[in-house]
């Protein structure tokens, strides 16, 4: 079994599949962006980043992506397998626009670096301070002589930095595998901690099938801007308080199975999105529910092998008290 490591006093470092990239070149690139998805993002300068989500006609889910305004391009970190996806989406909305796309995630690797000493050790490997990076902005190190994007993204446990650099380059690669004081975390442990700071992925909590409000991305949605695609559904959503579903975690003594239908008093209320177990919580899952039955501690039931079992309603994140 993989042990699990706890974040205080120490960082980790992961390598697992989080993010596609997409680079983007042209005058209106962040114009287009800014009309396709929820947050403003027309005014990032240089080094600076933002998250959004791009969302269909009717208001659901396509991705949630991160803008990330390099020196010579825009980069667009999407969920991972979603590259292809968004990239057709753009650009069905490319008529005038000086706007060029292309996939270029195999031409950069990826490595994570999570827990409340990311920042100390992230700065002592790149030379570069990080106290006051915000949220989804970047700066840009040479180490080893390879240029390396350093992305603060939204963390497992207190802090987390995204490091991006060319696939040729094994020289970062190299450090992080051979330093002590910095343990490896395996992708299923990543994943598991994923779920357990109540992070949604892609075709699971993140598709067409839901809005960004029952997916409790508010926090991702300006209302104050202009319209983009799906915003008078959202808007509509959120001005009449019709938000029909919620994404929320359950609990149980029992293995829980991904699609798996939830009931509560023999009414169907919801459905198994993610499941797996925890060494701190046990059989656990994100799950989207009913709004009216989304309430901490409350039971519900669920099948497994055409049988029902007993879970309990944990508002996200799962938490160590909890």
């Amino acid at each position: 079994m993989t042990a699990r490591f706890s974040f205080h006093h120490q960082a980790v470092w992961s390598k697992a599949n989080v993010y596609g990239i997409i680079i983007a070149k042209g005058n209106d690139t962040l114009d287009l962006l800014h009309r396709l998805s929820t947050n403003n993002c027309n005014t990032l300068q240089v080094l600076e980043g933002t998250q959004t989500v791009l969302t269909n006609e009717k208001g659901r889910i396509i991705d949630i992506i991160s803008i990330i305004q390099c020196p010579d391009c825009t980069m667009l970190l999407t969920s991972y397998g979603a590259e292809e996806s968004v990239l057709q989406w753009i650009k069905k909305f490319i008529i005038m626009d000086d706007v060029i796309l292309h996939i270029a995630t195999s031409d950069y690797k990826m490595i994570q670096v999570h827990g409340p000493q990311s920042l100390q050790y992230i700065t002592s490997f790149s030379g570069n301070s990080l106290l006051h990076l915000p949220l989804h902005h970047c700066t840009v190190s040479t180490v080893e002589s390879c240029k390396v994007y350093i992305i603060r993204v939204p963390a497992l446990s207190e802090l987390c930095y995204t490091l991006i650099y060319s696939s040729l380059d094994i020289s970062i690669d190299t450090f992080f595998e051979t330093q002590n004081d910095i343990p490896f975390l395996e992708d299923n442990q990543y994943w598991i901690m994923r779920l357990e700071a109540g992070m949604g992925t892609y075709n699971n909590e993140y598709s067409h099938m839901y809005n960004p409000l029952e997916a409790g991305l508010l926090h991702l949605i300006n209302f104050k801007k202009g319209c983009y695609i799906g915003q008078e559904v959202i808007a509509r959503l959120d001005s009449y308080n019709k938000v029909n579903k919620r994404l929320i975690g359950i609990k149980s003594e029992y293995p829980i199975i991904r699609d798996s239908i939830i009931t509560h008093d023999d009414k169907e209320i919801g459905i198994i999105t993610t499941s797996c177990f925890s060494d701190t919580h046990g059989h656990i899952a994100l799950a989207y529910i009913r709004s009216e039955y989304a309430f901490q501690n409350d039971t519900i039931s669920f099948e497994l092998e055409k049988q029902p079992y007993s879970g309990i309603i944990n508002l996200l994140p799962f938490s160590d008290e909890s």
